[in-house]
């Protein structure tokens, strides 16, 4: 039933590729919102605009109906509105103002969507094990290769549109509830009611709502990615993993609706970004001919966030690193206790799509990101590793970030945001804090990171040098230690902000 429903919807898409089909593409998203306003009467759903209330004085939280704990994989009026308004958008002409349906239905829509996401963060954390295997199954089919494109990518993009249409602050407070995670963001006497007691649990989920929000950022299939760089980008994904036959690679690639068949640029891009193995007969035993990554391919072409989406189980991404890890040993001539995966720039988004970048200059963001930090300076053993890189990957992509998103696409009245990130007329924390992720990067393999204190009189000296000369001031890792320079971001990551998180850690200019 599931592949009859995508398969339906493939051949509806294909029919609206231009702006003569516009009328078309209309009336399928009026039927699509219609059948799921009637979906949500009859599964009781209430329809409510979430909006803010004071908490505690100074938290704030969405107020409305939070749905009970069920999840599932087949949602086709959500993937058939989400499919519609990409191909109104990308092929048709039209702008996303046009096709957005109205924000209460938005926001319904959105939660059985961040449902999948959230669920999925928790089948990898070990909460669904009492269900067997069946969720674990339609997890897997859920990211399976040829299926990806018509379930995980398409709710990756409506979620996106939402990002685009809704408040950021409310989205993201709307996220940190559904992980239970807004008490491990909390401080103090807010800080422990609710949060789960296992710290394994803990980072497994702070981990995959941090890589959430990367993806939203940072994918594109959507969003008027071209057929043959999207035959390119799961190539060289699935070469990244490990060595395959060419059968095996045809039957991973992702079926794309509304383009032609993506197998007809397959072996061109094939032999561009791989060697070929020849076939063995070792002991008597024939192994088949392989495809391997080009080597040089590594610095450029390894995309890390991608193989996060398409590597079940962080199987595949597992694999993956230790195959970059092997490849930048060989290069350095040196061997790595540990390696983070490289930064990859996003491509560029079709200019319908630039509200999607407000999400990068919310205040709650910030918090979020300051707080990760906070807690691996002052609390190691409740960050692991890989929340420190996602960290500083989004740190990274919120100093590049355009700053003339100010407003969602669907106005929210007295609801407008009034956070915007500190101007800064020279230029000079964002470049100060941009050198100090260079550094981290560069001495990541250090085995001191994190280990013993900041020493504040230290630190304060290093944000004064990176902010007065953040051209020729170098941080020289025999003057300051790892855990220097991650409080000297820490500060001018706050600091940056406006108003700052707190005052009482503002970064000290003067001489």
């Amino acid at each position: 039933a599931v592949v009859s429903t995508q398969s339906t919807r493939t051949n509806l898409l294909s029919v609206c590729t231009s702006p003569a089909e516009s009328y078309l593409i209309r009336l399928v998203l009026s039927e699509c919102v219609r059948a799921l306003r009637s979906w949500f009467r009859m599964i009781q759903v209430q329809i409510v605009k979430p909006f803010l209330e004071p908490l505690n004085g100074e938290e704030f939280t969405p107020s409305g109906p939070i749905p009970r704990h069920e999840i599932t994989f087949h949602l086709p009026l959500h993937r058939y509105l989400a499919g519609f308004i990409s191909q109104a958008i990308n092929y048709c002409g039209m702008s996303l103002e046009e096709v957005l349906p109205s924000e209460e239905v938005l926001w319904c829509v959105m939660e059985h969507v961040l449902r999948i996401q959230v669920g999925i963060g928790e089948i990898l954390s070990g909460l669904w094990v009492r269900n067997g295997f069946s969720l674990r199954s339609q997890e897997e089919f859920y990211l399976q290769g040829q299926y990806c494109n018509q379930c995980v990518d398409l709710d990756i993009f409506l979620l996106q549109v939402c990002v685009m249409a809704l408040d950021s602050d409310l989205f993201l407070t709307t996220l940190l509830q559904r992980y239970k995670l807004d008490s491990w963001f909390k401080f103090g006497d807010f800080a422990s009611s609710t949060q789960p007691a296992d710290t394994d649990v803990q980072q497994a989920l702070v981990e995959s709502m941090l890589n959430l929000i990367l993806q939203l950022v940072y994918q594109r299939m959507y969003m008027g990615l071209s057929e043959e760089r999207m035959v390119h980008l799961e190539v060289v994904t699935k070469l990244t993993m490990g060595d395959f036959t060419h059968s095996q690679l045809t039957d991973n690639l992702p079926e794309k609706p509304g383009i032609s068949e993506l197998t007809e640029l397959f072996d061109e891009v094939l032999s561009k970004v791989s060697d070929y193995k020849q076939p063995t007969n070792e002991s008597g035993q024939l192994t088949q001919g392989s495809y391997a990554l080009k080597p040089d391919l590594w610095k450029s072409e390894f995309q890390p966030l991608h193989v996060m989406l398409r590597g079940s189980y962080k199987r595949g991404y597992q694999l993956a690193m230790d195959k970059y890890k092997g490849w930048y040993q060989s290069q350095n001539k040196t061997k790595v206790q540990g390696l983070w995966p490289p930064f990859r720039t996003p491509l560029a988004l079709n200019p319908q799509c630039k509200p999607l970048y407000r999400i990068l200059h919310s205040r709650t963001l910030h918090a979020m990101l300051f707080t990760v930090l906070y807690k691996a300076m002052r609390e190691t053993e409740t960050v692991n590793d890989n929340m420190i890189y996602l960290t500083f990957y989004l740190i990274d992509l919120c100093i590049d970030a355009p700053e003339d998103i100010t407003t969602p696409v669907i106005e929210r009245g007295s609801l407008k945001p009034d956070i915007t990130v500190a101007e800064q007329e020279d230029g000079t924390v964002p470049q100060a804090i941009v050198k100090c992720i260079l550094f981290l990067q560069e001495h990541r393999n250090l085995p001191t990171l994190y280990k013993g204190k900041a020493v504040e009189q230290r630190v304060q000296e290093l944000c004064r040098k990176l902010i007065s000369s953040p051209h020729t001031f170098i941080i020289k890792p025999d003057q300051y230690t790892l855990q220097d320079v991650t409080e000297a971001l820490l500060l001018m990551c706050n600091s940056r902000l406006q108003p700052p998180l707190f005052s009482r850690l503002c970064v000290d200019t003067t001489a």
